[in-house]
């Protein structure tokens, strides 16, 4: 995929699908679904931003990227800084200013955009399982999990595969944060283990 343009307050025109045809289209401005800004891609598929908060994060969009605005705004602004010759900060107060007006500026070249969906991620010493709002991931969860410890330096033989087996057959309609508790024959480990109880529902290693 692609982004080779940005309008700045956009139209919203509902989509030709069943779940969108009792909507009318929505002009520029506070109300608009679309919020500040839209990157279009193909097949009416964009990042954009929004008019409800809340419902970023949330399988709120039909295959679309939603933002807070204000990541919005910063990011397509840096795209057109960085690949357009519309660089003076006074269009970018004037985009704010006009809610009620849309501006398209074309980029001097295609961006290339890759979307990367993962559902398991690990940071912080947690492990992190999102909502697999696709089923991208059915079937192999599993393998996911394990892959994703491995790869930030978990040794393979202390997983307890029945604990990871039991995550994967149950995964979590909201994220799920799990405390990562690697237990060594180290001393110091066992005094972290001692003063800091683990459930044992949600150790992922022996």
């Amino acid at each position: 995929m692609t982004i080779n343009h940005v309008v700045w307050n956009p139209w919203w025109i509902p989509p030709p699908s069943d779940w969108a045809k009792d909507d009318v289209k929505t002009p520029p401005g506070p109300g608009n679904p679309l919020g500040i800004m839209k990157l279009p891609m193909q097949k009416a598929i964009m990042l954009h931003g929004t008019n409800a908060r809340s419902s970023v994060g949330r399988p709120a969009s039909h295959g679309c990227m939603r933002m807070y605005n204000e990541d919005a705004e910063a990011l397509a602004w840096y795209l057109q800084t960085n690949f357009s010759d519309k660089t003076d900060p006074a269009l970018l107060d004037k985009y704010k200013k006009y809610r009620r007006k849309s501006f398209h500026v074309k980029f001097n070249r295609r961006i290339p955009v890759d979307i990367i969906y993962d559902p398991v991620a690990v940071r912080n010493g947690e492990l992190l399982l999102f909502p697999d709002y696709y089923n991208k991931v059915r079937g192999r969860r599993f393998d996911v999990i394990v892959n994703a410890l491995t790869n930030n330096g978990v040794d393979r033989s202390s997983i307890d595969d029945d604990h990871v087996r039991l995550h994967a057959k149950h995964w979590p309609p909201l994220e799920r944060r799990l405390q990562i508790h690697r237990v060594t024959h180290a001393p110091e480990a066992k005094r972290i283990l001692a003063q800091e109880p683990v459930d044992q529902d949600l150790r992922f290693f022996h």
